[in-house]
């Protein structure tokens, strides 16, 4: 491509993520959000994971943005490599040598993966303009992340621990959904988001599945509760049978994670009910390995539809949260 010209289909689920889903025939498996399997070859997956002009369109000198993305999928995608082939060879977690700058890379890839899915978009009331400039700017803050001293890292760590510690003061105040927009706002700041969920919230864990179990789709994550309605976890699929386990640190971590565990393990069905529904609220399809696909799974999905699945989520007309629920 020459540098005056405009990639025309910009994907917003990854390729290299999607070939990951493929059987041996180069098909994928697609179930839309009314519970009905579709198969494709892997050359058909701009149709549905790809846009004319999601982002910059002919008017644009270049695909600054999609340039961007471009590098950061090629990061990530050497990473997940990286991953997926280490616990193939049977290495632990504490041997595959991820450092802070690997962390940093997938909670991006995850961000980016929510912001550039437009379904979201009309969820949180942005123009593409303010989610095209998010999209860039917290591209440029990861970068400025990995070059940062630790000194510097612990410096933005005592600033956005002092602003959340005033929003705390003032929450009664302003009113809980306000408070709770403010304090997403300065979670999902450019400047602070890598370093509130890499020095402050989170820790990262790699989980391996046996089944094949995971599906994927254009919002790249889901988020389940560990049934105590207190914790809620991510999981990020970068394979079939491989996720990236986000976990917060806080108060009884342990005992929730162990009940994710139990429940996850002992009670497959329930926890795929909730992990589709999730996507699906977001997703026009979601790709799955084609392992799950069977005759009874359309009777499984109206068993899923079932499950009460809702969200928190920003709304910047407002400026106040709001609730929603899955999509039906």
């Amino acid at each position: 491509m020459k540098k005056n010209e405009i990639i025309v289909n910009q994907h917003f689920l990854p390729n290299f993520l999607i070939k990951r889903w493929r059987d041996n025939e180069n098909k994928i498996y697609l179930i839309d959000n009314n519970g009905n399997k579709i198969v494709i070859d892997f050359s058909e997956n701009k149709k549905y994971f790809s846009e004319k002009f999601l982002y910059e369109d002919s008017n644009f000198k270049e695909n600054e943005l999609e340039n961007k993305l471009s590098k950061i999928e090629k990061k990530y995608s050497d990473l997940t490599n990286e991953i997926i082939r280490n616990l193939n060879l049977g290495k632990a977690m504490n041997e595959m040598g991820l450092v802070k700058n690997d962390i940093a890379l997938i909670e991006l890839f995850s961000k980016l993966q929510m912001w550039r899915n437009r379904d979201y978009w009309s969820i949180v009331k942005n123009d593409k303009k303010e989610n095209i400039k998010y999209l860039n700017e917290i591209i440029d803050s990861y970068y400025s992340y990995t070059q940062m001293s630790d000194r510097n890292i612990n410096l933005l760590e005592q600033e956005i621990l002092r602003k959340i510690n005033f929003l705390e003061t003032i929450k009664y105040i302003i009113g809980f959904d306000s408070f709770e927009y403010q304090m997403h706002s300065l979670y999902s700041d450019p400047k602070y988001f890598l370093v509130h969920s890499i020095h402050i919230t989170h820790e990262y864990n790699i989980l391996q599945f046996h089944d094949n179990c995971l599906p994927i789709s254009n919002l790249g994550q889901f988020k389940i509760s560990d049934g105590l309605d207190k914790n809620y976890f991510y999981i990020i699929p970068i394979s079939p049978n491989v996720a990236v386990f986000k976990k917060p640190h806080y108060f009884d971590l342990r005992s929730s994670f162990k009940l994710f565990e139990q429940k996850f393990y002992q009670n497959k069905e329930m926890y795929k009910g909730i992990i589709f529904n999730e996507l699906l609220s977001f997703s026009k399809f979601s790709i799955i390995s084609p392992e799950m696909i069977n005759e009874d799974y359309k009777n499984k999905f109206e068993i899923y539809k079932n499950f009460n699945v809702t969200m928190r989520v920003m709304d910047s007309r407002s400026k106040s949260n709001k609730t929603i629920k899955k999509a039906k």
